[in-house]
C-alpha cells in the first residue's frame, strides 16, 4: 500500500488587479490541508507531515511544497496556498488511497494489511489493541499502525497482529493474555512491541 506523495507548486497573485508575481516575494506561503468529510477517522488528524499547516519561503512568486504526505485516506482534501498581501490559491479536491500488497483477514472480527513502502494498516474491532494505532477504538477504514516500522508481512491472530520486517526482526500488537507477543510479558500492547529473542 502507498500513500500518495504530492508536489504542489502554489503561483500566487497580486490582490486585485490580478497579475502573476514576477519578483521575489518577500514573506513566507503556507499551505494548509482540508480535509474533506468523507476522510478516514473524519477528518480529524488528517495532517501535511503531521502539521496541519507547512510554511515555505517563495522564490520569484512560486512556492513550492515538495513531498506532502498525507496520513489519513479518504475523499474531499484540498491544499490552500496563502501569503500576506497575495491572493490565494487553492487546489482542486482530490482523494487519498492505499494500495495494499497483501492483506491478512484472519483476526477475529479485524483486518490488517501492508504497502508497497510496508506502511502496515488495520481496520475492524479492536479491543485488546490489535490495530496497533496506540488506542482499543473500533475503526471502520484504515489505521496506520504506529511505530514507523516497514513490514514486508503481517499477520493476524484471533485479536492480535505480528509483522516482519526486511531484516527478519519481528513486532507484535493485540491481545497478550497467553504471551503470544513474544515481549516477555502478558501485558496487551496498543501499539507494536519488539519480539524478544
Amino acid at each position: 500500500m502507498r500513500l500518495t506523495v504530492l508536489s504542489v507548486a502554489a503561483l500566487l497573485r497580486d490582490r486585485p488587479p490580478a497579475r502573476t508575481v514576477r519578483s521575489a516575494i518577500l514573506g513566507l506561503v503556507a499551505v494548509l490541508l482540508v480535509a474533506g468529510c468523507s476522510a478516514a477517522g473524519t477528518g480529524v488528524g488528517a495532517s501535511v507531515h503531521g502539521l496541519s499547516t507547512l510554511t515555505v519561503a517563495a522564490v520569484q512568486g512560486i512556492a513550492t511544497f515538495n513531498n506532502l504526505r498525507i496520513d489519513r485516506p479518504g475523499s474531499g482534501y484540498t491544499l490552500a496556498a496563502s501569503a500576506g498581501g497575495l491572493s490565494g490559491a487553492t487546489s482542486a479536491s482530490f482523494a487519498v488511497t492505499l494500495t495494499f500488497t497483501a492483506v491478512s483477514a484472519d483476526g477475529d472480527r479485524f483486518t490488517c494489511g501492508f504497502t508497497v513502502a510496508g506502511a502496515a494498516y488495520c481496520w475492524g474491532t479492536n479491543f485488546s489493541g490489535e490495530l496497533g494505532d496506540g488506542t482499543t477504538t473500533t475503526r471502520l477504514s484504515p489505521v496506520l499502525v504506529s511505530g514507523g516500522v516497514s513490514f514486508v508481512a503481517v499477520s493476524s491472530g484471533a485479536s492480535h497482529t505480528c509483522g516482519l520486517t526486511a531484516a527478519g526482526a519481528a513486532s507484535c500488537w493485540g491481545d497478550n493474555g497467553s504471551g503470544q507477543l513474544g515481549d516477555g510479558t502478558m501485558t496487551d500492547r496498543s501499539t507494536p512491541v519488539r519480539v524478544v529473542q
